[in-house]
């Protein structure tokens, strides 16, 4: 129970952050740059996979201008997971053409047989 108490904050901790990062039209390796870590280790962040160490997260609070109530505020979940349809809707657009395609071709056969 515990230990998934700790993968959660993680997960809300990282997506805090990749929120914020967003927002100021940074990529992972800018904020890496920033910070003065790793573009692997912000990844990891964001991903929930680690907790960072206290002058990493010090460092990126920083250069995102995140206050501390910011790392673990569950408001900006619900724009997150808005950002992200927006950024996969160029892959469903794609999907939703080759459904369509799919279906036409479907009812072309079944008219021609």
């Amino acid at each position: 129970m515990q230990n998934e108490r700790v993968e959660d904050l993680c997960h809300i901790v990282g997506s805090n952050i990749k929120h914020f990062r967003l927002k100021k039209n940074l990529r992972q390796a800018d904020l890496a740059v920033l910070a003065g870590i790793t573009k692997t280790t912000v990844s990891n962040i964001e991903l929930g996979l680690v907790w960072p160490e206290y002058d990493s997260l010090k460092a990126i609070m920083n250069s995102l201008e995140m206050l501390p109530s910011d790392l673990t505020s569950q408001a900006f979940r619900e724009s997150e997971t808005e950002l992200n349809v927006a950024e996969d809707s160029s892959e469903k657009v794609k999907l939703k053409r080759i459904e369509r395609k799919r279906n036409s071709g479907a009812e072309f056969d079944s008219k021609h047989h």
